[in-house]
């Protein structure tokens, strides 16, 4: 099974390997760690840790946080060119046509896949006006079958700036693409997201922004995690095993209720104790209010 993800130590980058992927935070986590058990990545720095899953009582248990340490770096798909999806449907071709009706010469190039999945460019096009032309190689026009995502992955490259826009269609007449004028490649919006709690140890941000193309990333806290920084964290669970497991305490003549420290003499935290009413009582308690 082909990995999802290329570990780059030289620039501390996770390199994802998908240009539309949808991925947890414990198979980045698990698949780092495997990465550095292998011998020759143990001299490296390790891309991640986890924390989470410490007991809150009444078997709940606080999330997984995954950190990204060592100023590693998510970095999503990139590629040499911008690519898209060129036809929905088998067997067929892709046309090109300029919105300037002017002198201004265009030439493109495709590059992509053939009907049989080797790599195939197409020769170079040279539009003006508004005449539709076959994109072609050797003369004859382009054709291919969707088998899967990379098959009918094309990317377009133009030679110089331009004065109008050029239209990519299939040959249904249906539009691929439209490149606007003076524009040198075709984009493509490439979508990484991640579910689970995944920070820097630093803050710093999570990924970085390949070369080329637009990158929209998006990430799902599970649960009621909060995205916070591993220090933090560890603290704030400390505080909650000594609240659980330390001593409280209600004074019946303030009425207030102290929670201790495991050692059972430093307090935490005091509330005031009241009853339905809003005034204060330690009989009929409807509500707390720290202190």
């Amino acid at each position: 099974m082909t990995s999802k993800f290329t570990f780059d130590p030289a620039t501390k980058c996770i390199l994802v390997n998908e240009p539309h992927i949808v991925y947890s935070g414990q198979e980045l986590y698990d698949e780092s760690m495997d990465w550095c058990d292998e011998v020759q990545n143990m001299g490296y720095d390790v891309p991640m840790s986890s924390t989470g899953k410490a007991p809150l009582g009444g078997g709940a248990y606080t999330d997984s946080v995954y950190s990204l340490v060592n100023n590693w770096k998510i970095k999503p798909w990139a590629t040499s060119g911008h690519s898209f999806n060129a036809i929905d449907s088998d067997s067929t071709k892709i046309t090109a046509e300029s919105t300037d009706s002017g002198d201004t010469t265009q030439t493109i190039t495709v590059y992509g896949y053939d009907d049989t999945g080797d790599p195939d460019v197409s020769d170079a096009i040279t539009l003006n006006g508004t005449n539709p032309v076959d994109i072609t190689k050797s003369g004859s026009p382009i054709v291919f079958t969707a088998r899967g995502y990379n098959s009918g992955i094309y990317y377009i490259l133009l030679s110089a700036a331009t004065a109008g826009d050029i239209i990519i269609k299939d040959s249904l007449g249906n539009t691929i693409v439209t490149l606007t004028a003076g524009q040198t490649v075709a984009s493509d919006d490439y979508e990484s997201f991640v579910s689970g709690t995944l920070i820097t140890d630093d803050g710093s941000p999570r990924w970085v922004i390949p070369d080329q193309g637009y990158v929209g990333m998006e990430f799902q806290v599970t649960s009621q995690g909060i995205i916070i920084d591993e220090q933090t964290m560890l603290a704030q669970v400390s505080s909650i095993y000594q609240m659980e497991m330390g001593r409280w305490k209600i004074d019946t003549s303030t009425n207030k209720m102290t929670f201790y420290d495991t050692d059972g003499t430093t307090p935490l935290i005091t509330f005031n104790l009241k009853d339905d009413a809003g005034l204060p009582s330690s009989t009929k308690v409807y509500e707390r209010v720290p202190e």
